[in-house]
């Protein structure tokens, strides 16, 4: 895949009657199983699974795709992403790496992200098995239903960021947190049981270090990373956070006009001027949009991590008032909403030296 997924999102309108570009869903996951080990004895793919409708896969990106495949001997369904080894070194390691960190995230047993089944190595191609799910992803649900129920959304919230809070844990950075990657795996009375996919862009990260590599959908890109500054775990809570507000509004905090430059909609999210003044927003708890607040600062280091936010009073069920003054992170988080950064006309690129926003942008969009 390339590094922007989807480069530029379709456009939004505040009347919610916009029209959504076809794009690529990756329907993948479903019920927990025990995950095999990948091939060590020289087994195929074909040995043990049978291909479904391999002229109509259920995802596809630049150098995979995902297909249903049939488990020959329990008769099981399960998703398989097929990655193309054939198009040099570059993508080898970029194949290694996605299949690595696949590897990692599924040994720590989190329920909350997409089970990996099996993994076959073959000359030109890795065959990823995983889960299957039937429910599709967020995204196609919201452009359904328009937005979620708020406790609908606080259901959906505690488990990305229990699955967040796991790969954490183990230094991982997703870089690509979306509606798109949260999987429905059931639903219920209760709300939506979810599961984050989608490897393919996620980085490690090392000791001491911050990432560089820009990559993501733009709409979802925290503001450190549009500017190509070094960034880390942060920017997936800033992912979250429109994830989040998206669900509720229906609409993204930061949306372009029809007609409007695309770059406009990178000014937008690295100035981190939002709102919550439209309809939307009046039946929504101060405590949800505090929660927000927290995670859309453009100040990576006042974002709380996973782990502290599972702690928000918005999470937990408590309101504000119990807990403000008393929590440190609380009363940083609500400033933040009173408080929003102002935009400066100038960055600091990786050498130090200043250079203009239309520079930084003329890189970003071409």
């Amino acid at each position: 895949m390339t590094p922007f997924s989807h480069s530029f999102p379709p456009t939004f309108r505040k009347d919610r009657n916009y029209k959504v570009n076809t794009c690529l869903r990756k329907t993948i996951g479903g019920p927990r199983h025990r995950r095999v080990n990948s091939n060590p004895d020289g087994s195929r793919f074909r040995d043990s699974y049978l291909l479904h409708n391999y002229d109509t896969p259920i995802g596809k990106g630049s150098h995979a795709s995902v297909y249903q495949c049939k488990h020959k001997r329990s008769g099981r369904v399960y998703a398989v992403k097929i990655l193309d080894r054939r198009a040099g070194v570059i993508r080898e390691n970029l194949v290694n790496k996605e299949v690595s960190i696949f590897e990692s995230i599924n040994s720590k047993d989190s329920k909350y992200i997409v089970n990996l089944v099996d993994i076959f190595r073959e000359k030109e191609f890795v065959y990823i098995v995983m889960e299957l799910t039937s429910g599709g992803d967020l995204f196609r649900e919201i452009m359904v239903k328009d937005c979620f129920p708020e406790v609908m959304v606080k259901h959906i919230a505690k488990q990305v960021l229990s699955a967040l809070d796991c790969m954490h844990s183990l230094d991982i950075v997703h870089c690509d947190i979306k509606l798109e990657n949260m999987l429905i795996s059931s639903k219920d009375v209760s709300g939506y049981e979810v599961k984050v996919c989608d490897f393919s862009l996620s980085q490690k990260m090392l000791k001491g270090k911050h990432l560089n590599r820009a990559c993501g959908t733009p709409m979802y890109m925290a503001p450190e990373v549009i500017k190509r500054l070094p960034y880390g775990k942060s920017s997936d809570m800033w992912s979250l956070g429109i994830s989040i507000y998206l669900m509720l509004a229906g609409y993204p905090p930061f949306m372009i006009e029809e007609g409007e430059a695309k770059k406009s909609l990178l000014l937008k999210i690295v100035r981190g001027k939002f709102e919550f003044h439209n309809e939307e927003w009046g039946s929504i708890s101060e405590e949800a949009k505090d929660f927000i607040s927290a995670l859309l600062t453009n100040q990576p280091y006042r974002r709380p991590s996973a782990r502290q936010a599972l702690k928000h009073p918005w999470i937990v069920g408590k309101s504000l008032h119990e807990v403000r003054g008393s929590d440190k992170f609380l009363s940083k988080s609500a400033q933040s909403r009173c408080e929003t950064p102002r935009f400066e006309k100038k960055f600091t690129g990786r050498d130090g030296r200043s250079a203009s926003s239309s520079m930084i942008l003329r890189t970003l969009v071409r």
